[in-house]
């Protein structure tokens, strides 16, 4: 999953914004250089997808870029635990119904939608699967 931004140069320092059409998922970093001001970006990505889980939101899907804006990738694992949590709202699946599902207690649910916890594919293509999905992998 790919996020679009806006990259700016401002006052001698970079300035890395995303802002989807939603409304309430944006935010922006700073930096001395474009690199490390985009290097920012993924983790601001990580924070606002974190948020959005906590609250109980639906994590959205990237917005299209317009001409003359970057991409910012999200880290596949990170994007797989979005897809699947927002997969578990869209179907109304409790993490219980996951766990059940996957014949595992409940706390593996948790580390596995948990943003900071390194799952492995294998558990992740588990909790798709117990949603009627599978992770689609691909080089881009």
């Amino acid at each position: 999953m790919r996020y679009p931004v806006t990259i700016e140069k401002v006052d001698g320092s970079y300035v890395v914004s995303i802002s989807h059409p939603d409304g309430r998922f944006q935010g922006a970093c700073e930096a001395s250089t474009r690199d490390k001001a985009l290097a920012e970006t993924h983790g601001l990505i990580a924070a606002m997808i974190t948020d959005s889980m906590a609250s109980g939101e639906i994590v959205p899907e990237p917005s299209r870029c317009e001409r003359g804006n970057g991409w910012v990738y999200m880290h596949p694992l990170l994007a797989a635990k979005a897809s699947i949590y927002n997969e578990m709202r869209v179907s109304k699946k409790r993490k219980a119904d996951i766990a059940r599902a996957m014949g595992v207690n409940q706390k593996q649910v948790d580390r596995i939608l948990n943003p900071k916890h390194h799952s492995t594919l294998d558990q992740l293509q588990s909790a798709a699967a117990s949603l009627g999905k599978h992770l689609d992998l691909r080089l881009a």
